[in-house]
This record gives C-alpha cells, sequence and structure tokens, in this order.
C-alpha cells in the first residue's frame, strides 16, 4: 500500500469537478428544448420523431424506430421526475401521440416484410408515416424491443390499468403496440439483423441485449395483466438470449465483440472493438447485473475500446481544456470507421452520443458501487482501471477481492472514476456549439461539429448523462 498515497495526489490535484454541473444544468435545459422540438414537427405525422432537422448530406429528417424509443424514454425519465402535473400532461400526450403512430407503423407491409410480422423491423419511416422504400440495411430487429421497454416502463411509472390496457392487451393476435413488439420480439430474436449502425447482417451484442430487457419486463407485465402464457414464453425466450450473449465475450483478449455470425455488410471491422457493447450494457441492462455497466467485462471492454480512439484522433493530444479542465478522449463507433457524417466513406469522427455514452457508464458503475458498497475485484476490473486510469498503482488493490465502502481506496477509485466521466463530458462540452449545439460527429482534427446538426440522440445521451451524474454524485 506504499504508494496508494502518492496515487492519491495523483487523482486528486487539480481537480474538484470545476465548473461542469453549471454548464450541464444550462445544456440540458438547451437539450431537452432541442429534442422537444424534434417531436411531431409541424410537417410530421404526430408522434413522429425526426432523427435531425438535416434533408441534405445527410438527410436524417426522418423516424427511426430505435432512435425514438430510445428518445421517448428520456421522456419517460423527466416525467417520472417530474411533479408538474403540466408538464406531465404534455409529456403524455406526446406518448398517446408516439403510440398511436407507432400502431400505424405496426400495421403496415414494409420492404422487410408484412404487416404485424417482419415489417415491424422496417429501421426507419417518412415523417408522414410511411415506412422507407428504398434501399437500406434491413431488418433491424432492435427497434421494436426498444419500444416496447419504453412504453412498459411509461406503463410502469403510470401505474394506470387503463393505460397498460390501452397499450397493451392479452389477445392473440395482438394489435396494442407492446404486446405487438414483444410477440415480434420472442419469434424473431435468432433472425439476423443489421446492428444499430446500420452496417453488418448478422448477429449482435446491442440488439439480443436490448430483446433481452423487452422480454424480462414484457414477462413481468405480462402476468400482471393476467396473460400468463405469454409470461412465460417472453421469459424462456430471454433466457436463451442470455445463452447467446455469453458467447459475445472474448476471454483471451478481454472484450465484448460486437458481433458474431457476419453474413453481409462492411468487412473491415478487423479490431472487433466497437462503442455499441457500451451502449447495450446502458440500454439493454437490468438491476440484475447481467452485462450492465459494473460488469467487469463491459469495463475492460469500455477501457480497452477508449484506449484506442485516444491514439486515433488528434484532437485527443489536449489533455486540459482552456479553462484547465480535465479532457478524456474523444469516442468514435468503432476504430476502422469510415463514415465521415455527409454520407460518404473516408475518415471517421467522434460522435457525442458515443463520447457521452462512456461518461454515462461510468456514472451509472459509480451509482451502483455506492448503493451495495462494494467493489467486485477480478482481472477484468484490473486491467480497467490500469488503461482507464495510467496512474493506477495495481499493488494497492494488495490482493483484495472485494473493496468495501469502509476501506480508504474505494472513495479513491470512486474519485478516480468521477473525474474521467467528467473527462468525458467535459470533451463534449470542448466541441459542444456556443447556443448548445450538439451535432452527430465532430471533426477528429479541428474538433468543429460535423454531420447532422442538432441530432435528437446526441441530446438524448447528454440528457442521461447529465442524469446518471445526478444520482452517482449529487450535484
Amino acid at each position: 500500500m506504499k504508494l496508494c498515497p502518492l496515487w492519491l495526489s495523483l487523482v486528486l490535484v487539480g481537480w474538484t469537478g470545476g465548473d461542469l454541473p453549471a454548464w450541464l444544468g444550462k445544456q440540458s435545459e438547451v437539450s431537452w428544448n432541442k429534442l422537444i422540438a424534434n417531436i411531431s414537427p409541424r410537417d410530421a405525422a404526430k408522434g413522429t420523431v425526426v432523427a435531425a432537422q438535416s434533408r441534405s448530406k445527410p438527410d436524417y429528417y426522418y423516424h427511426w424506430t430505435r432512435d425514438a424509443g430510445l428518445v421517448m424514454d428520456v421522456l419517460r425519465q423527466k416525467y417520472e421526475g417530474s411533479s408538474d402535473a403540466e408538464f406531465r400532461r404534455n409529456i403524455l400526450e406526446k406518448f398517446d401521440d408516439y403510440v398511436a403512430l407507432s400502431s400505424k407503423h405496426q400495421s403496415q407491409n414494409s420492404m422487410s416484410g408484412p404487416a404485424w410480422g417482419m415489417g415491424m423491423a422496417e429501421p426507419k419511416y417518412f415523417v408522414d408515416g410511411r415506412p422507407f422504400d428504398g434501399p437500406w440495411g434491413r431488418p433491424q430487429t432492435d427497434g421494436p424491443a426498444i419500444r416496447a421497454t419504453t412504453l412498459i416502463q411509461m406503463a410502469n411509472v403510470l401505474a394506470d390499468g387503463g393505460i397498460s390496457r390501452r397499450w397493451y392487451d392479452s389477445q392473440m393476435p395482438s394489435y396494442s403496440v407492446i404486446k405487438a413488439d414483444l410477440e415480434f420480439t420472442a419469434a424473431n430474436w435468432k433472425q439476423p439483423s443489421f446492428d444499430l449502425w446500420e452496417e453488418v447482417l448478422g448477429d449482435h451484442f446491442y440488439t439480443r441485449m436490448v430483446q433481452r430487457k423487452s422480454l424480462l419486463l414484457g414477462g413481468k407485465l405480462a402476468t400482471k395483466s393476467g396473460d400468463h402464457g405469454a409470461a412465460k414464453y417472453y421469459l424462456e425466450q430471454a433466457r436463451e438470449i442470455e445463452k447467446t450473449l455469453e458467447e459475445f465475450w472474448n476471454p483471451q483478449d478481454r472484450l465484448l465483440e460486437v458481433s458474431r455470425n457476419e453474413l453481409s455488410g462492411i468487412s473491415y471491422k478487423d479490431s472487433r472493438m466497437d462503442a455499441a457493447v457500451v451502449l447495450a450494457a446502458l440500454h439493454g441492462s437490468l438491476d440484475d447485473g447481467f452485462f450492465a455497466p459494473w460488469d467487469s467485462r463491459v469495463l475492460v471492454s469500455l477501457a480497452r475500446i477508449a484506449d484506442v480512439f485516444k491514439d486515433i484522433y488528434s484532437i485527443n493530444r489536449s489533455l486540459v481544456d482552456r479553462q484547465g479542465n480535465y479532457l478524456a478522449a474523444a469516442i468514435g463507433r468503432y476504430p476502422e470507421d469510415k463514415y465521415d457524417g455527409q454520407d460518404s466513406q473516408d475518415e471517421a469522427n467522434p460522435w457525442f452520443l458515443t463520447t457521452a455514452g462512456f461518461a454515462e457508464a461510468l456514472y451509472v458503475t459509480l451509482e451502483h458501487w455506492k448503493k451495495v458498497e462494494v467493489i467486485d475485484v477480478d482481472e477484468n476490473l484490473v486491467e480497467f482501471l490500469l488503461l482507464l486510469c495510467p496512474d493506477f498503482q495495481p499493488n494497492c488493490l494488495d490482493g483484495k477481492k472485494q473493496v468495501l465502502k469502509s476501506d480508504p481506496l474505494f472513495a479513491l477509485i470512486e474519485k478516480m472514476l468521477l473525474k474521467k466521466a467528467d473527462g468525458f463530458l467535459n470533451r463534449v462540452r470542448m466541441h459542444a456549439g456556443a447556443t448548445g449545439a450538439l451535432s452527430e460527429q465532430f471533426n477528429r482534427y479541428s474538433g468543429k461539429q460535423r454531420g447532422a446538426s442538432e441530432l435528437t440522440w446526441s441530446h438524448a445521451a447528454l440528457l442521461t448523462a447529465q442524469m446518471a451524474r445526478v444520482r452517482a454524485s449529487g450535484d
């Protein structure tokens, strides 16, 4: 334990959190307003969540099932955290519009397949509600699972039997949105799908994680609704998915691999690294801890991916901003990425939503450790600390298998991770627009924003990271 006092000074000197909480308070208001502006715009069907206002280079003026589900879950969290009756009423109206539009989407034949079947795996829709009919990476089976999860969790918040019956019924075939999504997911999770980046057809860690979550939550809702046969079916399929998820862990490389059994799409992801595995832990985990952000396999994968990105982008050479705040590495999608944000395959850039996602994963981990008052130590966690925090001295652990909250080392690791998580958000702050603008990407050399402007998912990721920071730190 001799080097721990030195380590402590290295971790803490010159860092007190800075003015990040104040900036986050302002940015979260801006991001909320930007997000709301992209829901049900005037020239779109009610309930539409446009990915961005950008209509050329790139054209993102569409409703993606996946993106919309993630954005609507931000509204669910805001609803849950508010006691303002008018605010809650407005959010519920948006959910009613979203459910009505989702039912319309489910009921249409698409290029992915027939209505109420594989047609539901159509990834995106025109803003008038029609399925997109051009060439695309389809099917994508993560969207129905994410939509079901968002609506189930909103129904649980409402604790309103009427709402639950309107969104879920026990009929077969069912035309209620949640039930239809759950039946689709349970029946089709084994089908090859394009990944969340819409580039590879195969089996994907992200897709399987969000499918598992939806079916576990769906099983509970079905039980509560007296739909016991469906509950048993959903839970059985969720357990089958779990078995396949274990296969994505590569113990030799200590890495969660993003895809398996690739059938088509890009073929140059040789590193097998992808920020999608961290997003999978955020969007697809539950309190049971299965591949949750605090799982050491997720943490070491996060650290390995961040370590690679720090050497890829020129802007990552800057370790502090002009105010002296610590900067963590800007994070892209995967090291070999070529999509530059403007419909061309050149040099890719870091993304706001992945950089904020890495921060959120660390905040969620801190929140969990503080709740259970213990940090489990294994070789993955040690490598995570070594990679993510160069000042870490492994002999401080002194062979421990656990670090209890009563141990001074617990507070040390807590502060170290808070600094790193804040570093990721400081990176977001450095490249955010002066007015709070968040595009899809920011240039790897200059740091200037690039690609779709005001990406709805970028603002959603900022908001969920900010809420996670409040829970983890109290600021």
